[in-house]
Parts: C-alpha cells; sequence; structure tokens
C-alpha cells in the first residue's frame, strides 16, 4: 500500500510541475535558456549589451551588424601658383600687341603691365605681365606661343599648400587668443583696473596687427594660385630666320679668328692709352714742375752721396808698405 501511495505523489509532482530540479534551479537564478531559443530573432539584440559600451563593438559584429565607418577627412584643396615666361618673335609688333590684348580679354584675365621699347631703325619690342585663370594657363600660353617664333618658353610652379594651412591655423589660433582677451578686458573694465586695462589693449592691437597680416597674406597666396602669372616679350623681326646649329671651327678659323682678336686688343690698347693722354693733358702745368722738381732732388741725393763716398776715400789712412 505504501509502495502506491508513493507512485501516486512522484506522477502527481511530474505532471504539476513539468521541469526538473536543474530547470528550477536556472529559472530562480534567471538562465533560462530555454526560452531565449524560443524567443522570436528581433528581440535577440535586446539582450545585448549598447553599442557604446566597452563589449558594445564585439556583440555588435557577433549580431551580424556592421558598425559605422569612421568619419572621412575632406581633401585638402591644393594651392599651386602657376608662372611663365615666354619669349616670341613676331613680324608686326602691331598687330602681335593687338592680339595679345584679345587673347587676355577672350580667357578672362587682365594686363598687369606693358611696356614697349623701339627706335627708327631699331628692333621694337613689347613686354607685358598678363594675370589669366589657373584653368586657362595652358591654353593661353600656347595661344601666346602661336604668335610668331618662340625664342624661350619656361614655366615654374610652387605648390604653397603646407603655407597656406599653417597661416590658416595662425590666424585661427590669433583670433581665439584674440577673443580671450577681450573677454578679460571686459572683465577689468568692470572692475576699473585702468592698469591692466592699458597692458591688455596693447595686447589686443598687437594681436590684431598678426591677424591682419595673417590674412594678407592669405590673400596674396590665394590670389596667386587663382590666376596665373605669364611675363610675356615679343620681338619685332621681319626676316627672322632661326639660327642654324653652329659646326665645329677648322684650324683656319681658328688662326683667323685669334689674329682678329689679337688685332682688336691691340686696337683697345691704343685707344685706352690715347684716352689716358687725352686725361692727363689738363693736369701737365701742374705735373711738370713736379717732376722736374723730383728729379732735381734725385740728381742732388746722387751727388751728395758720391760726395761722400769720395771724402771718405780721401780720410782713410795710406797702407803701410809690405815688409821686405
Amino acid at each position: 500500500m505504501s509502495r502506491v501511495v508513493t507512485l501516486l505523489a512522484l506522477l502527481a509532482l511530474t505532471g504539476c510541475g513539468g521541469s526538473s530540479p536543474q530547470s528550477m534551479a536556472k529559472k530562480e537564478a534567471g538562465f533560462d535558456y530555454s526560452e531565449r531559443a524560443a524567443a522570436p530573432p528581433d528581440t535577440a539584440p535586446a539582450l545585448l549589451p549598447p553599442p557604446g559600451s566597452p563589449a558594445g563593438g564585439n556583440a555588435v559584429a557577433a549580431a551580424g551588424q556592421v558598425a559605422a565607418p569612421p568619419p572621412v577627412a575632406a581633401p585638402v584643396e591644393r594651392k599651386i601658383i602657376y608662372s611663365a615666361s615666354v619669349e616670341v618673335v613676331v613680324k608686326n609688333l602691331d598687330e602681335a600687341t593687338g592680339e595679345v590684348k584679345r587673347l587676355v580679354a577672350r580667357h578672362k584675365g587682365y594686363v598687369s603691365r606693358s611696356e614697349g621699347r623701339g627706335n627708327p631703325g631699331s628692333v621694337r619690342t613689347a613686354s607685358f605681365t598678363l594675370r589669366v585663370p589657373v584653368d586657362d594657363f595652358a591654353a593661353f600660353k600656347d595661344a601666346l606661343i602661336g604668335l610668331g617664333i618662340a625664342e624661350r618658353d619656361t614655366m615654374k610652379t610652387d605648390d604653397v599648400t603646407d603655407r597656406y594651412s599653417d597661416e590658416q591655423a595662425r590666424v585661427k589660433n590669433l583670433r581665439e587668443y584674440e577673443g580671450k582677451l577681450n573677454e578679460l578686458l571686459r572683465e577689468k573694465r568692470k572692475e576699473e583696473k585702468l592698469e591692466e586695462i592699458d597692458k591688455l589693449m596693447d595686447r589686443i592691437r598687437a594681436t590684431r596687427e598678426q591677424v591682419d597680416q595673417s590674412e594678407g597674406r592669405l590673400r596674396l597666396m590665394a590670389s596667386l594660385a587663382a590666376l596665373s602669372t605669364i611675363d610675356v616679350t615679343l620681338k619685332e623681326i621681319a626676316d627672322y630666320k632661326p639660327p642654324a646649329p653652329a659646326a665645329a671651327p677648322s684650324f683656319g678659323d681658328r688662326v683667323s679668328r685669334t689674329f682678329e682678336n689679337s688685332v682688336a686688343s691691340l686696337v683697345e690698347f691704343g685707344q685706352n692709352a690715347a684716352l689716358l693722354a687725352v686725361g692727363l693733358a689738363p693736369w701737365l702745368p701742374l705735373l711738370l714742375p713736379l717732376a722736374y722738381l723730383g728729379i732735381w732732388l734725385v740728381r742732388r741725393a746722387v751727388r751728395a752721396s758720391a760726395g761722400n763716398g769720395a771724402a771718405v776715400r780721401t780720410a782713410r789712412p795710406p797702407e803701410p808698405p809690405p815688409a821686405g
């Protein structure tokens, strides 16, 4: 009878609880893995730590979520100064000058400097300093070279990006420093401390001057980087022929050239001697008496020395005769 009662009690416990002692212990401790496994997939991330926590990154990666990439810094705008120098030989200087002005207007630039030189019967020249946008630099320079025959074509670039960035940082720091000085000045005015106010005013003025100078350098670099500079020289030669490459001189040419150089040197020496004589001519009335006086003094000194030598020889006692 007792065995039957015990068996019924065990069946009752199994039907009512439906869980083992181990599962009851896990429920009491809050680790119900069976419920987590049965939970829908969209509720699983709620059990993960937030992304901002130390373990958030690993948990998000484990859950299949991709973390947002770090922000990418904006690319630095390059500041490059372009400059060029061009010399072109043209047949008609007036027409070439007019074409230069039309090219400048077409490429939305301006003439910074212009100068014309020439005398009747000589080669006429015209020089310009032109400023055009950087985007039109190459096309504009090629158009200038197309006006005639280029004798010179040089280009130079100067990358001032680092200097520009440093100057920007300097302006930013100076402005922040100026702002702090102004805040301190307002506080000192409330306290009515005149000596400290005067010192602060001097520091603010000095800082403002530095800011203005740095901003001026920034504007200059930005202007030079935005507009390229081209120096152009036009030479008017109607029947211009490019010089042919010179051949190696022969021995006869070298002899002839050496003789011509020697004759030229002799002629130059004669001319210099003649110029020296012409330059000394006005001084002759003064130089001749001085020269005569110098010669007289030299002769007198020579005679005096000769007389002293004769007197010494006369005053010397006669030598004794040899013993015989």
